[in-house]
């Protein structure tokens, strides 16, 4: 069976909403990021500088400049990457399926990205820290390109699911499934949920990279005791309503 690579748009969303705005602040004293055409270069710089200026703070425009400069290597092959993943996508070159990770270019690639040392130089990076606090997610995923950009991409799995030939119960189809009702909710529901929790650009990333190391562990390490993860044997003295109560927003100081 040949599997699409789902992770690709993903990715390529955390481009757009972090590696280019740090670019393309000051884009006429810069070489277009690796890979990125001129053209569609210069036609994102006055969207992206829009969204830092009206969602962001009166230094976000510095602040993604300081946090593109400090990080220009990391970045430059982040997107590097990104463009790979969807110039394979706008290809239509399927990814076979397997359950090895190391097999699959497109998910190794996204783990790797997310667990380099890059990424977490990034997320560690005190103009950062400031950039993610200042950034209102909600007013970036309402802004009428993103969520255009969002819409054309909830219709495009909405038409996959109900055009494969495959059967419901395929793993691409309810991929298709699920990626429809994310993106539908994205906008009007999550994010802003997701903000009202306290969440931020930077515990995004956090979590997606923490997301990651589990894979990792899980992979490279099927047979590691509790040992390797120091935080185990506390949580699992919960009952899962336990858990539930103390993962919620509230209990950490959030209305």
């Amino acid at each position: 069976m040949r599997k699409r690579d789902h992770a690709a748009p993903a990715l390529a969303v955390v481009a757009v909403l972090l590696f280019l705005p740090a670019a393309q602040c000051l884009a006429g004293s810069f070489p277009t990021p690796p890979g990125m055409d001129p053209n569609e270069f210069a036609k994102f710089v006055p969207t992206m500088v829009s969204t830092l200026t009206t969602c962001g703070g009166s230094e976000s425009l510095l602040d993604a400049l300081s946090v593109y400069t400090g990080n220009q290597v990391f970045i430059n092959r982040a997107l590097s990457g990104v463009n790979e993943l969807n110039k394979r996508v706008s290809e239509a070159k399927p990814t076979a399926a397997t359950a090895d990770t190391r097999e699959n270019p497109v998910v190794e690639g996204v783990l790797q990205t997310l667990t380099s040392s890059g990424m977490t130089a990034l997320i560690k990076d005190p103009k950062f820290v400031k950039l993610s606090n200042a950034l209102n997610l909600t007013c970036i995923l309402n802004r009428p390109e993103v969520s255009s950009a969002i819409e054309q991409k909830a219709n495009e799995s909405l038409a996959a699911a109900e055009g494969s030939p495959e059967g419901s119960n395929s793993i691409d189809v309810v991929t298709y499934w699920i990626e429809y009702g994310l993106l539908q909710d994205m906008a009007g529901f999550i994010g802003p949920k997701y903000v009202e929790c306290g969440g931020n650009l930077r515990i995004l990333l956090q979590f997606a990279q923490a997301f990651s190391y589990l894979v990792l562990a899980n992979r490279d390490e099927p047979n590691r005791g509790s040992s390797a993860n120091p935080a185990l044997e506390k949580y699992n003295a919960y009952t899962p309503e336990e858990l539930y109560t103390i993962f919620q927003c509230k209990t950490r100081g959030y209305t």
